[in-house]
């Protein structure tokens, strides 16, 4: 990658986060305090270090090849909670809900996320990853197709 659009890339992924954790602190700080500004920091730098880790370690062609994989899994996985979600919001067998794998009833509210253990993931997260690699992989093979949108 060019230096100067590397040196752009880091610079507003960093101001982003300086944004983000002041609004964060700003808005949470009187219900609570500190703790949630720890926490968030915490995770700012395990992502930081596992991004550093895949810039140096990852070679994005090779990843590209996975973008239809991963549209399918997270299609899959959409439809799953699309369905248990619409079975909720309509009440249609709220027991068969409950028995669901990796769902078993509501998770902060809502059926929309899969609880793996004691970790909630709400896989639209990781959807919208699955979607930039795929287009990152077709639209420069595909530069016709492209050319149409425009």
């Amino acid at each position: 990658m060019h230096k100067v659009a590397r040196t752009l890339l880091i610079a507003t992924v960093t101001l982003l986060l300086i944004y983000g954790i002041s609004m964060l602190y700003s808005t949470s700080y009187a219900v609570y305090g500190e703790s949630l500004l720890k926490r968030q920091l915490l995770w700012i730098a395990a992502g930081s270090i596992c991004a550093a880790a895949l810039w140096w370690r990852l070679d994005y062609r090779r990843l590209g090849h996975y973008g239809w994989w991963g549209l399918g899994i997270f299609a899959v996985l959409l439809l799953y909670l699309a369905t248990a979600n619409l079975m909720h919001h309509f009440r249609l067998a709220p027991a068969l809900l409950a028995k669901l794998p990796f769902i078993g009833g509501l998770s902060k509210g809502s059926p929309r996320w899969i609880r793996l253990w004691k970790v909630s993931l709400q896989p639209s997260e990781f959807a919208k990853l699955a979607i930039i690699v795929f287009l990152a992989n077709y639209l420069p093979r595909h530069t016709r197709h492209t050319r149409e949108l425009l």
